[in-house]
């Protein structure tokens, strides 16, 4: 089957980046369709980048609640 994380089902990857992924998934509940980034943490926390992603991450959060 495919992968889940919370209540969403993840599939095919729509875009890579050198310490992300974006990935197609879908609401199991309710069938919307969204974008997913999913942060590589180890790439994050080597390049000392979280000063640099985290607010990236905290604008994405407050659009929509992916958990």
């Amino acid at each position: 089957g495919r992968t889940r994380v919370g209540r969403y089902e993840l599939g095919r990857t729509l875009g890579e980046g050198t310490f992300a992924k974006v990935k197609f998934a879908r609401n199991v509940e309710t069938g919307e369709n969204v974008a997913i980034k999913i942060l590589d943490k180890d790439k994050v926390l080597k390049h000392k980048m979280i000063a640099q992603v985290l607010p990236s991450c905290l604008s994405s959060s407050s659009s929509s609640d992916p958990t």
